[in-house]
């Protein structure tokens, strides 16, 4: 049903959905008002933002034979992040289920996306609370591996690629 409405909406270039979008700029730009005047939601950034969307839809379809790769490598850090988080449990003693680790993980990332924070930082931990808590894992080991993992898979990483941007920064500079 989503992709029946998204179809609808996209069609003849997206006009329906920025039709859409302008409806509902009304009341958030009344609210941003309220807030800051400096930010306002126009019809050209809702134009702009689907010219954008068939550009890269475009680039896609240019690069078909590169799709597989992409898809592949995505999966392979998704399975990175599980097994660091079923070895985050393990550290603690707790063998949890797979599927569950699984399906929990799952739906945290899902949560996770509702935030417009980049790399959701202490959201991604306490969805991951809330989340495997509910499915019944012990509230402690929860807890524990959960910190564990995010230093593991967003914290320590973070530092390691800063000192990389700079440094190809630098080198594109010198170029």
């Amino acid at each position: 049903m989503i992709s029946a409405i998204l179809f609808v909406l996209f069609r003849r270039g997206g006009k329906y959905f920025i039709w859409f979008l302008n409806i509902f700029s009304k009341p958030i730009n009344k609210i941003i008002n309220f807030f800051d005047k400096k930010i306002l939601l126009r019809p050209h950034l809702f134009e702009k933002f689907i010219s954008d969307f068939y550009q890269c839809f475009d680039f896609l379809q240019k690069n078909k034979g590169k799709i597989p790769q992409v898809l592949l490598s995505s999966f392979l850090f998704y399975l990175g992040d599980i097994l660091t988080l079923y070895f985050s449990f393990l550290v603690f003693g707790y063998h949890p289920n797979l599927a569950l680790l699984i399906l929990g993980y799952t739906i945290s990332l899902i949560l996770t996306l509702f935030t417009l924070i980049p790399g959701t930082p202490g959201v991604m931990e306490a969805s991951l609370l809330v989340v495997f808590i509910k499915i019944g894992f012990p509230a402690h080991i929860v807890l524990l591996s959960s910190l564990l993992f995010r230093i593991f898979s967003y914290w320590l990483p973070l530092p390691i690629g800063a000192f990389s941007y700079w440094r190809l920064k630098k080198q594109y500079r010198t170029k």
